[in-house]
């Protein structure tokens, strides 16, 4: 009876240590998908940290773009409207100011308010009676136009520059040199606007006559509106 018992019981011994081995195999299984499976969530995790992380500093820059576009049209619809306002202020004035003044008179009040010099390199032609220029190789022919400083409104003062306000009219119909090409060149600067003589070089040995129109020659002073003009 013992010998019989004893194969059973060796057995039953290998059947429960297949059984515990089978048993920690699966736990060992378990764990490591668990692991696999903490690794791949905590991957997930990271990614979408990453893309959260990704849009915000996409959406940060395209706020602060956006805001910046905001600001810098702010600004431009500001400086817009003070232009505006300074336009309709000067245009109510001008139209006050027609109410009690004539054209004429309005002329007359303003006409001292520009001064026009003939200079050559800065320096003015002041002689009333010139008839005739000497000027060297390289120096600049230059008409300027100068405001005294003012608070009126420009469509008011300008009745009383060389051209009466008059937006058909410039400066270069009333300024010529006869028998050479040439352009005014403008600059202007705060109130004062120099029409450079341009176009052309200066050699020695060249004549031309500058030509000034009446109007010219009265702002200017000079008793002739013709001037002989020698490059030496």
């Amino acid at each position: 009876m013992t010998d019989d018992m004893t194969p059973k019981r060796e057995y039953e011994e290998k059947l429960a240590q297949m059984a515990k081995r089978d048993m920690n195999e699966r736990r060992r299984l378990f764990f490591n998908f668990l692991r696999f499976v903490g690794l791949v969530l905590l991957a997930l995790a990271v990614i979408a940290s990453a893309a959260v992380l990704f849009v915000s500093i996409k959406n940060f820059y395209f706020l602060t773009d956006q805001k910046d576009g905001y600001y810098a049209r702010a600004a431009g619809i500001e400086r817009d409207m003070e232009t505006k306002m300074d336009e309709l202020n000067d245009k109510f004035a001008v139209e006050r100011l027609n109410l009690f003044f004539s054209r004429d008179e309005i002329y007359t009040f303003s006409y001292n308010m520009w001064k026009y010099e003939l200079l050559v390199n800065d320096q003015p032609v002041d002689d009333p009676m010139v008839l005739k220029l000497n000027i060297k190789e390289g120096d600049k022919l230059i008409i300027r136009e100068s405001l005294r400083d003012t608070l009126l409104p420009a469509d008011f003062i300008n009745i009383g520059n060389l051209v009466r306000g008059d937006k058909n009219d410039a400066v270069k119909n009333h300024f010529a040199l006869n028998g050479v090409t040439h352009y005014l060149e403008e600059k202007k600067e705060g109130f004062t606007t120099d029409y450079v003589v341009s176009g052309l070089e200066f050699t020695s040995g060249t004549k031309f006559e500058i030509l000034l129109s009446v109007q010219l020659q009265e702002r200017l002073g000079f008793e002739n509106y013709l001037i002989d003009v020698t490059v030496t």
